[in-house]
């Protein structure tokens, strides 16, 4: 073989060699910036709408797919937003005609003529009226959340009457199930919106009636600790098992003996999150369960 044959073979072997080493770094490249795409992707859901998939670099063909999905999420979130706004209406819409029936409710239960049998089912009525009411109130606040828009409106708050007023709707519903409902605790102070507050414990105190048996003790009581003020709400019922502590937190979670909208629990997360706070959470099976929700502590207040 002549010598310019030879550098001809060696010049097309070598630039076989480079193309190849420069289409393995492509793929490699390619293969890269799906993964990083697959992964990004995985983690965008409920807590987190906003997140998109960055475009990589190169090749074009993934940038263009990148850019697709991300206005295919923008058109996702617009949706739902779209769909919480509608939903929100609704709710504030239903909750006029609810405020109207509970009014109407307790005015008849003040007759002191009322037979006894028509009193039972006024005040079961009142009792439906109210789960109703705080499911739409849950509802509004997952919304309010679903956006970023949970508004606090904070001012010094004592804790024991707050105590005190979220129980007292409760007292008749924990006297039909035989149920003692007790409230107490120190007296102190907090810096928290009053209305967000009660929403939360109304619905600590709903769920721990709903999983109490007949017989059943509920203790409310208002503590300061070193840090925290707050609020525990411990019951005497089953508890909660390890499958369901995990998830007894989740939006629409309701275990397997649950009523109701299950949100409770997750609406009372968020408000103590949105304080500073937390909600936590001890139980053991058979022996009941303590729901602590707890909020930075305010040394200038006092209840």
């Amino acid at each position: 073989m002549r010598g310019s044959a030879r550098v001809g073979v060696v010049l097309v072997g070598s630039s076989a060699a480079i193309a190849a080493l420069a289409g393995g770094r492509r793929v490699r490249r390619s293969r890269l910036a799906v993964e990083r795409m697959r992964d990004e992707l995985a983690a965008i859901g409920p807590e987190s709408p906003r997140r998109r998939v960055t475009p990589p670099d190169a090749p074009e063909r993934l940038r263009d797919l990148a850019n697709a999905i991300n206005r295919m999420l923008d058109g996702l979130e617009r949706g739902v937003a779209r769909e919480r706004r509608r939903t929100a209406e609704a709710l504030h819409t239903l909750r006029g005609p609810l405020a109207v029936m509970r009014t109407e409710l307790d005015v008849s239960l003040r007759d002191d003529d009322l037979p006894p049998a028509a009193r039972e089912v006024l005040a079961s009525a009142r009792d439906e009226v109210d789960a109703i009411t705080r499911a739409a109130d849950n509802l509004l606040t997952l919304a309010a959340v679903g956006e970023g828009r949970m508004e606090l409106r904070l001012a010094p708050v004592a804790l024991l009457e707050a105590v005190e007023a979220a129980a007292r709707p409760f007292r008749g519903a924990a006297v039909a199930r035989r149920l003692t409902l007790e409230t107490g605790g120190a007296a102190v102070g907090a810096h928290a919106d009053a209305d967000r507050l009660h929403q939360a414990l109304t619905n600590l105190i709903d769920n721990a009636i709903k999983f109490t048996g007949p017989g059943g003790e509920i203790h409310v009581t208002a503590w300061r600790a070193e840090g925290e003020v707050g609020v525990t709400v411990t019951d005497s019922g089953p508890g909660i098992g390890s499958e369901e502590r995990a998830r007894v937190f989740d939006p629409f979670y309701r275990g397997d003996n649950g009523g109701g909208s299950g949100l409770g629990l997750a609406i009372c997360r968020e408000i103590a999150a949105a304080h500073g706070g937390s909600l936590r959470l001890e139980t053991q099976p058979s022996r009941g369960s303590a729901f602590t929700l707890a909020l930075p502590a305010d040394a200038r207040l006092r209840a």
